[in-house]
């Protein structure tokens, strides 16, 4: 008996047990007695933009054993709320350390739609899940006939339920095909031996009709993970591992929601630096002793600004841009400076990226204009920190765009403005946005209100 079967098993014994307990006609006329909302859980998974998350209340998995076992399931919750998810996941399944008190708890903190996350395979269940305030269940094409999917969706649909129909091949996916399913969950783990095959989302998403709704499940761990679903079509994402081990769940959620970090760069003065950090941005640019630009500052002029700002800014991080710059020279401007990273913006090897590392996080730009400069940066993959992409200096000009729309982006620079950055973001997926003469009124002179717009764009529209 596999590790599923044996979980199928015992939960057919807990139900027949919990009917004898609470009886299907007692807990129908319970159900009947409630008021009737029509569903809404797939209603904010498409509201959600550029994809929904599925937050998930999981303490411990079959496959990967004790995972959180001393979280406030109550305040984990409230975090996925405040931090953006569209839905939150709660496991109801003893196998999971979990139980239907969890969801009914949850229900009580929480305003997001719910999904029962089970292993459904009898009515009674679906009155259990309405009864405790569920939104929504999941049903597991593995582990059901064609007719017991069908049964059991039309059930959920007339209490009110959505219903995530979960596959993991093409036998699953030909078993739901004459079912019209509008939400369908591709898991990537294995049910049988509980190994992850991150091509399912590939081989699986062009199988379903245009118009599905499709959630990607299992094995995501980061925004690399989520950009390379995001690209093959998926438009939601369930985790649950990976925010319950999060150190910083708020954080965490930004990361896979595909949220942008900011950068404003260019800066020349401690009132333009405030301005930025106060509108909210993650990362403040200097360039330093760059002859040709602007908005080139000495190490004591930088120093003047960054010092003051991160006492005011905690949390700020603090970029210094160089340009072909000795590498001694650089690691001593970091600790007079207190820089936090250094963005090497000329054409530095791998070997000056890798001794200006000893200090300090690195930044590698490459100059974008055709697919060879693309492969270029694959050269500073894994030995510099993040590799951003530019247009060039002082063009003004945005990147093209279609050139970065396969490969991960760490940092999207050149020619971004108020005007473009929303368009930007949703054909790149970068995740930090640079700007520097976007937001000026001058070389050099930032406009407070234009760093106010984009900041405000990023947070509630990117």
């Amino acid at each position: 008996m596999t590790i599923v079967e044996k979980i199928v098993a015992d939960e057919r014994i807990r139900v027949e047990a919990a009917k004898k307990t609470v009886p299907f006609s007692v807990l129908q006329k319970k159900v009947d007695e409630l008021p009737t909302n029509p569903p809404r859980f797939l209603q904010a998974l498409k509201a959600a933009k550029p994809l929904a998350l599925v937050a998930e209340i999981k303490r411990a998995s079959p496959s990967h054993g004790v995972i959180n076992s001393e979280v406030d399931i109550i305040e984990q919750a409230k975090k996925y709320s405040a931090a953006g998810a569209a839905a939150i996941s709660v496991l109801t399944n003893s196998h999971f350390n979990a139980s239907l008190d969890d969801l009914r708890r949850v229900r009580k903190n929480t305003l997001l739609p719910i999904l029962r996350k089970d292993f459904i395979i009898d009515e009674y269940q679906a009155y259990e899940a309405k009864l405790a305030g569920a939104d929504a269940v999941l049903l597991i094409a593995a582990i059901l006939t064609q007719e017991e999917i069908k049964k059991l969706s039309t059930l959920a649909t007339s209490l009110g339920l959505d219903v995530l129909v979960e596959v993991h091949n093409e036998s699953d996916i030909e078993k739901i095909a004459p079912l019209n399913c509008p939400l369908v969950g591709i898991n990537q783990r294995n049910l049988a031996d509980f190994t992850f095959d991150y091509t399912a989302m590939v081989h699986l998403h062009p199988l379903l009709p245009e118009e599905t709704f499709v959630i990607a499940e299992s094995g995501i761990e980061s925004r690399t993970d989520v950009c390379r679903i995001f690209q093959v079509g998926a438009t939601g994402i369930l985790v649950g591992t990976t925010l319950m081990e999060a150190k910083n769940v708020f954080g965490k959620v930004k990361e896979l929601l595909l949220k942008p970090k900011l950068k404003i760069c260019g800066l020349t003065s401690l009132d333009d630096a405030r301005a930025a950090a106060e509108a909210g941005a993650n990362y403040l640019g200097f360039i330093i002793n760059v002859a040709s630009s602007p908005r080139s500052l000495t190490v004591e002029q930088a120093k003047n600004i960054v010092q003051p700002i991160k006492k005011e800014f905690p949390g700020i991080q603090c970029v210094g841009v160089f340009v072909d710059e000795k590498s001694q020279m650089v690691k001593k401007a970091v600790h007079t400076i207190s820089l936090d990273i250094v963005q090497l913006h000329g054409e530095e090897n791998v070997e000056e990226v890798t001794d200006v590392k000893k200090v300090c996080a690195v930044w590698k730009t490459i100059i974008i204009k055709t697919p060879a400069d693309v492969e270029r940066a694959g050269c500073y993959r894994g030995i510099a920190d993040k590799i951003l992409f530019d247009a060039g200096a002082g063009r003004g000009k945005p990147v093209d765009w279609s050139l970065l729309k396969n490969i991960p982006v760490d940092i999207l620079a050149g020619g971004l403005n108020p005007d473009n950055i929303v368009i930007a973001t949703q054909t790149v997926r970068p995740e930090i946005l640079d700007l520097n003469s976007g937001v000026e009124f001058a070389p050099g002179k930032k406009d407070h209100s234009l760093i106010n717009n984009v900041a405000a764009l990023v947070k509630n529209t990117v």
